[in-house]
């Protein structure tokens, strides 16, 4: 996350944007959607590859500082400014409410699960499911936290128990990618005015190159001393350049708000679009490269 965030900053330093902009610049060049990275590495047979290890371990990283980033952001917006003591209550809340879900929550959750399954019925643990993660974006904005949070962590413990069961996960992801995912992208969507002004204003190619380059370079000096391949440490860095969720909900936070302008978020909705488009293309020809027998020339 490094490069991008200091190229975020950079960007925003050099534009003299307010600090609020910098940040959700940095956050959108930064966060690696897990779900389209992971998706797409199924798609390409190799999500159990010491690769697709690195490029999902480092995805969930950059998630879980992503929710805390948000945090930031949500505090700064309220007050205004950087407002130290509020960032603080944020984190503070965030980890007390992550504690509780670990905790408390993850026995209350494996308790309703397990009873659930009791019926003959497969909707009842679906519909179980599906509660426990509103339930828990609900609770998390009572306590003043993103609803976003709520939902994350409750998809981390659903997760893990419901691993073994292909069915049930299977029928969870294709609901919400058919149903919240279509209404999450469509609100996004309503928001964006795309004019030709954005589409070829200078500003846009360079989001579009940092976001390219930062994390296809940070993910390869991240990987290359565990790998000590340099085909497959660039793998990694362009596995680690789809983004999406997080970064989508920090940007529509931040201009719902009025924290950010209606162009900037247009220029960074495009950054991402590009991003998560060319990843599948550019990861299925390097990977078609890595796993090309080697040809020995005859003597």
């Amino acid at each position: 996350m490094l490069i991008p965030s200091v190229l975020g900053f950079g960007f925003g330093y050099a534009l003299s944007l307010p600090l609020v902009e910098t940040l959700c610049i940095a956050i959108a060049l930064s966060i690696t959607s897990i779900g389209i990275s992971v998706r797409i590495l199924v798609d390409l047979r190799s999500l159990q590859t010491r690769m697709g290890s690195i490029i999902v371990g480092a995805a969930v990283f950059d998630d879980i500082i992503g929710i805390v980033l948000l945090g930031v952001l949500l505090s700064m917006i309220s007050h205004g400014r950087a407002d130290l003591a509020g960032v603080e209550r944020n984190l503070l809340l965030a980890i007390l409410f992550l504690l509780a879900l670990l905790t408390v929550g993850r026995y209350l959750i494996r308790w309703i699960i397990q009873y659930s399954r009791r019926g003959a019925l497969h909707e009842m643990t679906f519909s179980s499911a599906i509660l426990i993660a509103l339930a828990s974006a609900y609770l998390a904005s009572l306590a003043g936290l993103h609803i976003a949070i709520g939902g994350f962590i409750a998809g981390l413990l659903l997760g893990d128990m419901i691993q073994g069961d292909r069915t049930l996960k299977d029928s969870i992801s294709d609901f919400s990618f058919g149903f919240f995912t279509a209404f999450f992208f469509a609100s996004v969507g309503l928001l964006v005015r795309l004019e030709w002004g954005i589409l070829i204003n200078p500003m846009t190619l360079l989001l579009i190159a940092a976001g390219l380059l930062g994390k296809t370079i940070g993910g390869y000096l991240g990987s290359i001393l565990f790998l000590r391949n340099h085909l497959r440490s660039l793998i990694v860095g362009l596995g680690l350049t789809p983004r999406g969720e997080i970064a989508l909900v920090v940007m529509k936070t931040a201009l719902i708000a009025g924290a950010l302008s209606v162009s900037l978020y247009a220029m960074l909705t495009l950054m991402l679009i590009v991003c998560t488009l060319l990843a599948p293309t550019l990861l299925k020809k390097m990977l078609e490269r890595e796993r090309r027998p080697m040809v020995t020339p005859v003597a």
